[in-house]
């Protein structure tokens, strides 16, 4: 089974428990920090996928890491994945937690990059008018990206908007090559 398909049936299942018990923001923040924890520490998500360690143990490990620090339905939730083998999906079922949660309430992510550094005004007219195009409020996050020369990338879910300099250039260039034909 597709990894993407099979992380986004273990972030539903985890979501609709959490949606249950009114804690998905709780859960989310969890995810949140457990994905940090993964990305800090690669030795903790290799640890955890050695099949010749005990699960006692494994879960020590995760209790130690975890414990007092996240909800224990998400605790539980990590134990499992490591028991059924499945711990190589933790940053795709994060991912795909994160999206349900944001449109549960309406929300997504928005990444912009830009050449240089953009004035708090720019930043609040992007999210301004990215707000209003998709009817979601948006939790943006700002990337500085020198090898776009001009203009900015936006990326809200698995829509990119390309106000490059580049890009305006490449279509103008179409533009002058099909009036010459």
């Amino acid at each position: 089974m597709h990894e993407r398909v099979l992380a986004r049936r273990y972030a539903a299942a985890l979501f609709a428990a959490a949606q249950e018990l009114r804690i998905v923001d709780q859960v989310d923040k969890d995810l949140e920090q457990i994905d940090g924890l993964a990305k800090s520490a690669p030795r903790l998500l290799s640890t955890l996928k050695t099949p010749t360690l005990p699960e006692a143990q494994k879960d020590r490990i995760l209790d130690r890491a975890l414990g007092g620090k996240a909800q224990p339905i998400t605790i539980n939730f990590v134990k499992l994945l490591v028991r059924k083998r499945r711990a190589a999906l933790l940053p795709l079922i994060f991912d795909a937690f994160e999206t349900l949660a944001h449109e549960a309430l309406n929300e997504a992510k928005l990444t912009v990059r830009s050449a240089t550094s953009l004035t708090p005004l720019e930043q609040a007219e992007i999210v301004s008018a990215l707000s209003t195009r998709t009817g979601m409020t948006l939790k943006a996050t700002f990337e500085i990206d020198p090898s776009l020369i001009g203009g900015v990338i936006a990326r809200v879910g698995d829509t990119v908007y390309d106000g490059t300099l580049a890009t305006e250039l490449r279509q103008m260039a179409e533009k002058l090559t099909l009036g010459r034909r």
